[in-house]
């Protein structure tokens, strides 16, 4: 595999990245963590930002 397709430096906004029609998992040895309520909040707010700053 050549270097420039394991680093890809391309910038995608939330709605590309969503909408590629790849698949997204999460690998088993994180699907022990889980998040609480605030930290979901924190990501949306996040999320919210950004959006807001576009």
């Amino acid at each position: 595999m050549s270097r420039s397709t394991l680093l890809n430096t391309d910038t995608e906004d939330l709605k590309e990245l969503l909408s590629n029609g790849k698949s997204y998992s999460v690998p088993p040895y994180q699907h022990d963590y889980s998040w609480k309520q605030e930290h979901w909040e924190d990501l949306w707010e996040d999320l919210a930002t950004v959006e807001a700053n576009r």
